[in-house]
């Protein structure tokens, strides 16, 4: 009997309830504490875990970057979003999560811009 499979999409990077580009307030910044991978739109509960990450800024002129494995933001991440100043700009990029299958794919990045 023939029947129709359909694929599982690549869930998306959220942080902060923000995805893509986007604006954050600051106060939402310093509350924020890891990412998740969301499935949008597909009928099944599968769990996407996030194994690793990098959040990036500039800081004093000085473009800096942290990286973390798992899904929560690291104590020097977190002390790098404190330093956020309205204007200064957030890119949690390299999301990598666990598929169902067990492989590891790199996912879409959130690129935020404090106001």
């Amino acid at each position: 009997v023939p029947f129709r499979v359909k694929s599982v999409p690549d869930p998306v990077a959220e942080f902060a309830g923000k995805r893509g580009t986007d604006v954050i307030q600051q106060a939402a910044l310093k509350g924020a504490s890891a990412v998740v991978a969301k499935l949008d739109n597909f009928e099944f509960d599968l769990k996407f875990p996030v194994v690793s990450f990098s959040v990036s800024m500039n800081v004093n002129g000085q473009e800096v970057e942290e990286v973390t494995n798992g899904p929560a933001l690291s104590d020097k991440q977190k002390a790098m979003l404190n330093k956020a100043k309205k204007g200064n700009k957030v890119y949690i990029e390299n999301v990598k999560v666990k598929k169902p299958d067990g492989s590891v794919k790199t996912i879409g990045s959130v690129n935020l811009k404090v106001i």
